[in-house]
């Protein structure tokens, strides 16, 4: 993991309701408060339903929040003006569950990763290239894969291309929504080492939503347990891991499915 530094983004309070027509409202967001820093994994985990996307698309900007305050780098989004809230869209990047889902299937690899530079008018078309091939040799993908197209790539390198670009503009905090919940045991832990050591390099901010325990004991360094949009158990992933607190805590992790037998390395076992 990286060294930790300051808040860069802050919950405090915070309630989302959604009001489906012909419906009981739904408080997706109940009044929770939890902050992200520098270099620092917040693995939030839950069943579905439990409030896990809602918060993340909060984040993001994509979904406005009713009560309580959502502040990055200490300033709260409500007083931002327009050039804040330009530069924050920028700062909060996300890498999406279904990865070739969201790769344009008729754009170059190239072009999907320098999009957000693009957008935003970032260098000239050298410029873009060359940040580009850096990003995906990151990630661990040659510079060679510019000219291809997702549907010639792998799951796992699908994911990587999704990777580089959500960093390819400088972020500060990644919203990783699933990111390895497609992919088999083996490369699901590639992607994961890959996240790891980008958080290392780049002292990125990740809240981690998933219902992977195995991937949020991997990278995260706290966890969150959200139940009906609160957020029943806060602490260190070890601790929270090893020895939940919340029933519902003991209940969930205590789903997680393991491999078996336990320890397939001792052959004998097996005769």
């Amino acid at each position: 993991m990286s060294s930790i530094g300051d808040v860069v983004i802050e919950f405090e309070h915070v309630v989302k309701t959604f009001h489906p027509s012909g419906a009981p409202a739904v408080r997706a967001v109940d009044d929770i408060s939890f902050q992200i820093r520098a270099g620092e994994t917040v693995g939030l985990i839950g069943e579905s339903g439990s409030g896990k996307s809602t918060t993340g698309r909060l984040l993001l900007g994509l979904e406005r929040h009713d009560s309580g305050v959502i502040r990055y780098r200490g300033r709260s989004v409500d007083e931002m003006d327009v050039a804040e809230r330009r530069r924050m869209r920028t700062d909060v990047q996300v890498v999406f569950q279904e990865p070739y889902e969201s790769l344009n299937p008729r754009l170059r690899i190239g072009d999907i990763v320098a999009e957000p530079l693009v957008v935003r008018g970032l260098g000239d078309r050298t410029e873009r290239r060359k940040r580009v091939a850096e990003r995906l040799e990151r990630v661990g993908l040659a510079a060679s894969v510019m000219s291809r197209f997702p549907g010639e790539l792998s799951g796992g390198q699908q994911q990587r291309v999704g990777i580089a670009r959500a960093i390819v503009a400088d972020p500060r905090v990644l919203v990783l929504d699933e990111p390895t919940a497609s992919l088999d045991r083996t490369i699901r832990a590639q992607v994961a080492d890959v996240l790891t050591q980008l958080q290392t390099e780049l002292g990125l901010g990740y809240l981690l939503i998933t219902h992977d325990m195995g991937t949020v004991r991997r990278v995260a360094d706290r966890a969150l347990v959200m139940l009906a949009g609160r957020i029943v158990e806060d602490g260190p992933v070890e601790q929270v891991m090893n020895n939940p607190q919340a029933d519902y805590s003991r209940l969930l992790i205590g789903s997680e499915l393991k491999p078996y037998p336990p320890a397939l390395e001792n052959r004998g076992d097996l005769r």
